[in-house]
């Protein structure tokens, strides 16, 4: 898979998260960024269909954020009841 290819991918699936956490006007700015002539310069359909490829990615990624975010929570957990 060429290197391009990989970072879309994961503009894709970082889209998808700043969309979940509400955060609109940064998504729009890597959409836009990706069909820029300083970016990508993908066609919007491009685009589109590379966010319904990474849609069932985003999901995996974000179980993986929540078992991180609980292990580190245990983690701290763990210090404030040693102190």
């Amino acid at each position: 898979m060429a290197k391009s290819e990989n970072r879309f991918e994961a503009s894709c699936v970082m889209i998808h998260l700043l969309v979940g956490s509400r955060r609109f006007d940064d998504a729009l700015s890597i959409m836009a960024n990706l069909m820029s002539v300083e970016g990508e310069k993908l066609s919007p359909l491009h685009v589109l269909s590379g966010l319904i490829r990474s849609y069932q990615a985003c999901g995996r990624v974000l179980m993986c954020l929540i078992h991180w975010l609980e292990l580190v929570h245990r983690m701290v957990m763990r210090k404030e009841l040693m102190k």
